[in-house]
């Protein structure tokens, strides 16, 4: 978060500096860089192959869960790998896409501007997947090079889908939107809330599950709305910033001068009124003073 200003610019000595708490809430969630798992394991030919949160890919004995091997990779993994022509595709959430042999071994990796949460999509000879730098990108799989990338209104978390040549892929902007294979935007659909989930597809139909408290059912050739279902309460799930709950007070010392001037003005803590003579500057106290001595 950034400053609007900095503390060499007050022109008082800071005496104290107190961060209250000022809003209860509860715990939503909670992510430190352990060894959890958030994401769905892979099987393939009796090994299994998963992510997790202290940045190792490892690959286990799917029938003794004993260790073949294990990957490092630069960031905590909330992405589930793909295997396609013995090879697996992982994203990080330092920003990079990794290709790596069935032995362990890096093949290449690929950097974007912002984590990657989602699974990649391979189709063909080529990787589709989102970033949160806001674009979808298009990657060779061979050697790992950028095709193109198309960029979302905002972070794009979602595992993009394909489906007869049309490339379908959310954002936390709220849309769905809908590519050709060259990366051109065919059409998008907007929605009144941020668009996680990856899509599903069936026949004539394409079904996103919306933020907003909706599932949608869109035509993939046209991008039309076919129906929209709600759920129950229509309020949508607030996730505060972590700074709502807390505000900061700020004491600076006082000067001979201010500390004087306020005893002039002190409130009576039984009454809450001012004191008979605590409003009167100095010469109307000497003025009275003076006047009460003639009689």
């Amino acid at each position: 978060m950034e400053q609007a200003f900095s503390f060499d610019e007050f022109s008082f000595e800071l005496e104290d500096f107190e961060v209250r708490k000022v809003r209860k809430f509860d715990r939503m969630w909670r992510i430190g860089e352990g060894g959890s798992i958030s994401s769905s394991p892979v099987i393939h030919e009796g090994v299994l192959y998963f992510g997790a949160l202290d940045s190792y890919l490892y690959a286990v004995n799917a029938k003794t869960g004993k260790e073949k091997w294990k990957f490092k990779a630069n960031g905590i993994i909330f992405s589930s790998p793909v295997i396609h022509d013995n090879r697996l595709f992982i994203g990080s959430y330092e920003g990079q896409m990794y290709s790596i042999d069935l032995n362990g071994n890096e093949l290449w990796r690929f950097r974007t501007g912002g984590g990657i949460f989602s699974s990649p999509f391979i189709h063909g000879c080529q990787v589709y997947f989102g970033s949160r730098d806001g674009y979808v990108y298009c990657v060779d799989a061979e050697r790992g090079k950028e095709i193109w990338k198309f960029r979302t209104g905002d972070e794009a978390d979602t595992t993009p889908t394909i489906y007869e040549n049309r490339i379908y892929a959310g954002s936390h902007d709220g849309c769905l939107y809908c590519l050709d294979m060259d990366g051109k935007e065919a059409w998008r659909f907007r929605t009144d809330g941020n668009v996680y989930i990856s899509t599903e597809l069936c026949g004539e139909m394409v079904y996103i599950a919306s933020w907003d408290c909706h599932v949608y059912a869109i035509h993939a050739g046209t991008g039309k709305e076919l129906w929209k279902f709600p759920t129950s309460s229509l309020v949508q799930s607030y996730c505060p910033p972590a700074y709502e709950c807390w505000e900061a007070h700020i004491k600076k010392s006082k000067t001979d001068e201010e500390a004087e001037e306020d005893e002039k003005y002190e409130i009576n803590v039984g009454t809450g009124l001012l004191d008979e003579y605590s409003s009167k500057n100095e010469y109307q106290a000497k003025v009275e003073y003076l006047q009460k001595m003639k009689y």
